[in-house]
């Protein structure tokens, strides 16, 4: 009922307002996956098709670049800005996002993790959406940050929401902490992670990456190893920010400027230490738009859903609205 309601209001115009509302205000995009088919956590070809000729329509489809040389130029932004950003550097970022980005001529930027391309880590998210895809286990009971997590793993949907519970604790743990319980959590799931991702989480190469920022797709840093910022020391949070640009300056052969904040994480230190380390800007993953007087190092953006009905009413605005209607 809910998705007809959503489509008749689509057909309806009912979110045009709210995205004339919002036109002086800049729409900063959110992708992670991309498929032939829908996922649980991916975009189809077909959906990212549908997304960007939407925004061909309704937006002028800037880099971030471009948009923090409008803010230097302290100039009126021109009205109804959108940007694009993917984050990690899987590989079907190469396969399936680029052609669609190219046929539609439009930019994006990549923000990648080093090491992940390097093909020595994996994503550690990704680590119990492959446990709690492998295991025979049917059903499980732990105990993980001092919370009892139960789970039935009856199918393809149970066993990925239960991923996104566990990760959602991990996140909280400090680094070291993290990476113990995820070795402990994955003989309770009696399942061997492999050393280095599997094929459908696996990164591009250096050479693809290369390739990619030669076109439409813009490469900036996204850390070494990806951990959440605020659970790590100063010299780790030192080396994830320096090294990752050291390192993607030698491969893709320009200054990196943008940064962002893996899984949005960031504190008062962590931001200053962004800034400290010459970037020019930062994205997180705070829902919202962005203002021309927000800080550059705390930008928001808004996650895309794979089905054009709730795009659209994500981009418009609307949730926003409804957030302060309520109080």
């Amino acid at each position: 009922m809910k998705q007809k309601i959503l489509k008749f209001a689509v057909s309806a115009g009912a979110f045009a307002p709210f995205r004339y509302l919002n036109g002086g205000k800049v729409l900063i995009l959110m992708y992670h996956r991309f498929s032939e088919k829908n996922g649980k956590f991916s975009i189809s070809q077909e959906a990212f098709s549908a997304h960007l000729k939407y925004l061909s329509k309704h937006y002028k489809v800037i880099t971030l670049t471009e948009y923090i040389e409008f803010r230097k130029a302290k100039t009126e932004l021109p009205k109804k800005l959108a940007i694009i950003t993917i984050d990690d550097g899987y590989r079907d970022v190469f396969e399936i996002a680029e052609p669609v980005l190219r046929k539609n001529n439009l930019p994006a930027t990549l923000f990648a993790v080093t090491d992940f391309l390097e093909g020595k880590l994996w994503i550690w998210t990704d680590k119990m959406r492959f446990l709690t895809a492998q295991t025979k286990l049917t059903e499980i009971v732990f105990s993980l940050n001092q919370q009892e997590i139960k789970g039935k793993l009856t199918d393809a949907d149970s066993r990925f929401l239960l991923a996104q519970r566990i990760n959602s604790q991990l996140k909280k743990l400090p680094e070291a902490e993290k990476e113990s319980e995820i070795f402990r959590l994955a003989n309770e799931f009696e399942v061997e992670i492999p050393q280095l991702p599997t094929k459908e989480f696996a990164p591009m190469t250096w050479n693809e990456a290369r390739e990619l920022d030669k076109g439409l797709v813009k490469i900036e840093s996204h850390t070494v190893t990806h951990p959440i910022l605020p659970n790590v020391g100063e010299n780790q949070l030192k080396f994830e920010l320096t090294e990752s640009k050291i390192k993607l300056e030698k491969e893709i052969g320009r200054e990196m400027k943008i940064f962002c904040y893996p899984d949005g994480g960031w504190n008062e230190k962590v931001r200053n230490a962004v800034e400290s380390a010459n970037y020019q800007c930062a994205v997180t993953t705070e829902l919202g738009f962005n203002d021309d007087g927000d800080d550059l190092f705390l930008l928001k953006r808004i996650s895309a859903e794979p089905s054009l009905p709730h795009f659209i009413q994500d981009t418009s605005g609307f949730e926003n609205f409804k957030k302060i209607f309520r109080r």
